[in-house]
């Protein structure tokens, strides 16, 4: 694979090939080192301020995972379509930056959210006062072999300026469970998020950007409604509490069938 969170790499520093032979085949390496220059050209040319590292490192990781380069045997066709992949992804981030910066002059209507596609990043700037705020989410890039997805929901005060500082909150995207779509998801996050109604919706909004599916037809109910719960002795006592052994919410005493309450596991939904 190909670290493209530098400026530029050994990719950037390497001698350009025009000395080799005119026949020389074209390789991964070779489709890297353009598509790179197309990204790096457009930060140069449109400076996007504190949200310069969020978009450099999802653009990177996105074309990281584009250039694998053990395998030198490609067919050309192989080949070619790399090259219109990635290329597509360098020529995506370079809209997306003239986009975000002619949003930040409307003075009127408000711009929407704008992500780059079948990516990792998604931002939305919004008018307030005489300035623009920035709503940002940006996936964990850990890899992780469970159903969450854990992401970061970013609001910066100031749009485009480099000191303006970010209030994060961290957000995880639980895969539904017991149903055979599992391409649904159930957001959870903190407290400080949560009383925020106008913030949650904005971020509800930015996640469907993604392309990601919200399952908003379910309810609070917990699945362990009905089921028999676990029952714990508070010794020397003869008190018991039932616990659900779902999502951990417990009762003193009475029937350790659990009935109806709240899936206390998300925040959201």
């Amino acid at each position: 694979m190909v670290d493209f969170h530098g400026r530029g790499g050994d990719l950037a520093t390497e001698d350009c090939g025009h000395h080799e032979e005119e026949d020389r085949r074209v390789g991964r390496r070779d489709l890297c080192r353009g598509a790179l220059f197309t990204v790096e050209a457009a930060e140069k040319a449109w400076e996007l301020g504190a949200l310069d590292p969020l978009l450099r490192s999802a653009v990177r990781r996105q074309l990281t995972a584009s250039c694998d380069l053990s395998d030198a045997t490609e067919m050309e066709t192989q080949v070619a379509e790399s090259a219109v992949a990635m290329s597509r992804v360098a020529v995506d981030y370079s809209e997306l930056r003239q986009s975000l910066l002619r949003d930040n002059r409307r003075t009127e209507d408000e711009p929407p959210w704008r992500a780059l596609p079948n990516g990792t990043i998604a931002v939305r700037l919004r008018r307030r006062l005489r300035h623009h705020e920035a709503l940002v989410l940006t996936q964990d890039s850990r890899a992780s072999a469970t159903q969450a997805q854990q992401w970061t929901f970013s609001v910066f005060d100031r749009a485009v300026d480099p000191d303006s500082r970010a209030t994060d909150f961290e957000v995880t995207l639980h895969g539904r469970r017991g149903d055979a779509d599992e391409s649904l998801y159930r957001a959870d996050g903190p407290r400080e998020l949560k009383e925020s109604e106008d913030l949650v919706q904005q971020m509800l909004y930015g996640l469907s950007s993604l392309g990601l599916s919200l399952d908003s037809n379910v309810g609070r109910e917990c699945p362990g409604v009905g089921q028999r719960g676990r029952t714990i002795f508070l010794e020397p006592s003869d008190e018991w509490h039932v616990q659900c052994h779902v999502c951990g919410v417990k009762w003193a005493g009475g029937s350790d069938i659990l009935s109806e309450h709240e899936d206390r596991r998300y925040g959201f939904w």
